[in-house]
C-alpha cells in the first residue's frame, strides 16, 4: 500500500527528489527556459526551499515599489482555500444522484396534481 503523496517507479520503488535524492514527492516544479524544458519532482523540503527562495525575490523586486505591501508575502504563491459554498457546490456536483430524484428532475408537470388550471 503506498503512502499518500508518495510517488512509485514501475518497479514498486519509490521515486526520489532530483535534488537531495529523498523518498517522498510532494512538489512539481516545472517550465521552459531558452526554449528548453525542465522539470523537476521535489522532497517537502526542497520543495519550501524552492519556494522560499522565489517568495525572497519576489520581495527584494519590489522592495522599493510605494505600493507594495507586505502582506503580500504571505500569500505568496499559496491556493486559495475554498469556502463553504465552493466545497457543498463540490460535493454536490460529484454525488451521485439516486435513481428517484433523477426521475423525478425528468418528470414533466401535468394536469391539477401540479397545480395547473388545464
Amino acid at each position: 500500500m503506498n503512502e499518500e503523496g508518495l510517488a512509485t517507479t514501475d518497479e514498486g520503488q519509490p521515486e526520489r527528489c532530483q535534488v537531495c535524492e529523498f523518498p517522498k514527492i510532494v512538489g512539481h516544479v516545472g517550465g521552459e527556459i531558452s526554449g528548453e524544458r525542465y522539470s523537476l519532482w521535489l522532497c517537502p523540503s526542497c520543495f519550501e526551499y524552492t519556494i522560499l527562495t522565489l517568495r525572497e525575490q519576489y520581495e527584494q523586486c519590489r522592495l522599493f515599489d510605494d505600493n507594495f505591501d507586505f502582506k503580500e508575502l504571505d500569500a505568496f504563491g499559496k491556493l486559495k482555500k475554498p469556502g463553504l459554498r465552493e466545497m457543498l457546490e463540490q460535493c454536490d456536483q460529484s454525488a451521485a444522484q439516486p435513481k428517484e430524484a433523477a426521475e423525478f428532475e425528468q418528470a414533466k408537470p401535468v394536469g391539477r396534481e401540479f397545480g395547473s388550471d388545464e
